[in-house]
């Protein structure tokens, strides 16, 4: 029987627990949260035409994406996602979680290559797509950072003259 992406991401936490120490651990473990929630929420967008009507008719009696599809579902689409988006806009994490989600993600990759689970043509270029996105990853939380202070210390123009005038 195939095995679910759920049962992959548990097979390389636990692997990576036994060769880790627990705080290099606990970005692995993150990454993999924020992944499998990427996944079951946005990676039935890449699926053909038949894998989308087996994951409606599963998703409908209560399965995630994680649990119908197996690792052959994970590749440059999905991992882009992930990086691309998913963190940028639905993560806010320190400029730390987001330079090791970036490194977990390529060490995963590595690893689907290395365990079978990815073909070495998709190993290499969702490779490359990991590569050119890690780095940017903690520059987004730097660029977030900046644009707060600069918020919170620029003084708001007092717009109520205005508007009491039009309003009145």
């Amino acid at each position: 029987m195939m095995k679910t992406i759920k049962q992959v991401l548990k097979e390389f936490l636990k692997e990576q627990q036994m060769q880790l120490k627990p705080s290099t651990y606990r970005y692995y473990d993150d990454a993999m949260y924020y992944f499998k929630e990427c996944l079951n929420g946005y990676a039935y967008q890449y699926l053909d035409e038949n894998d989308s009507k087996r994951f409606n008719k599963l998703y409908n009696q209560g399965k995630e994406y994680c649990e119908i599809f197996g690792p052959s579902n994970i590749g440059t689409n999905e991992i882009g996602e992930f990086l691309d988006y998913f963190m940028v806009k639905k993560v806010i994490g320190s400029k730390e979680l987001m330079k090791n989600v970036g490194r977990v993600m390529r060490k995963f990759v590595r690893w689907m290559n290395e365990k079978g689970y990815m073909t070495g043509e998709e190993y290499d270029v969702t490779a490359e797509r990991v590569d050119s996105l890690k780095d940017d990853l903690p520059k987004v939380e730097e660029l977030a950072s900046i644009i707060y202070h600069y918020i919170e210390n620029t003084p708001v123009e007092d717009f109520t003259k205005t508007a009491d005038g039009i309003l009145e």
